[in-house]
């Protein structure tokens, strides 16, 4: 590894500190400080444990699965916009046909999820089939939910209608 000369600014006390340290050590100023350095950077806590072993997971994750970039892509299209259409007032409406009515503002992803629920979906299979994280989906359910104004995922499922409405009311014995 190349070395890399810095500028180290210490007030007069460290600096004789350091000085009487180099004489009794008998090693000069530069290399205590290089030594200070590198162990104070190879100590981890657990948290920088934790963060270096998701990071080669994620790594590792890359290399077995050649979609992987795609789906980065994806997410990032469907998730990053500088016009976030959730920010803002709460929506209030219902569901016609599983389409919102006088709702405007639902992105392409939010539709998909909607439509996958109309499905009767789970959050892990909706999760599979777009390519997101489960906790991606709970977030868009949750924008569904307020934006729609129902009270919870069944109560979506309902308004949405499709298989989900005839299997949920077929579990209530309605």
């Amino acid at each position: 590894m190349a070395r890399v000369p810095f500028t180290l600014r210490i007030d007069e006390r460290e600096r004789a500190a350091l000085e009487d340290l180099s004489r009794i050590e008998g090693r000069p100023v530069n290399q205590l400080l290089n030594e200070a350095v590198k162990s104070f950077l190879m100590r981890r806590r657990p948290t920088e444990r934790t963060l270096e072993e998701n990071l080669a997971r994620l790594r590792a994750y890359r290399k077995r699965d050649p979609h992987f970039r795609r789906a980065i892509d994806a997410f990032v299209e469907s998730e990053a916009s500088l016009d976030d259409p959730v920010e803002g007032e709460q929506v209030e409406g219902e569901l016609e046909e599983g389409v919102p009515k006088q709702v405007p503002h639902l992105t392409l992803r939010e539709r998909q999820v909607l439509d996958l629920i109309r499905e009767a979906r789970s959050n892990r299979e909706i999760a599979g089939q777009l390519g997101i994280d489960e906790r991606t989906v709970k977030a868009h359910v949750g924008r569904l939910i307020r934006k729609t104004g129902a009270e919870s995922r069944v109560e979506l499922s309902l308004r949405a209608g499709g298989p989900a409405q005839s299997r949920i009311r077929e579990l209530l014995g309605a």
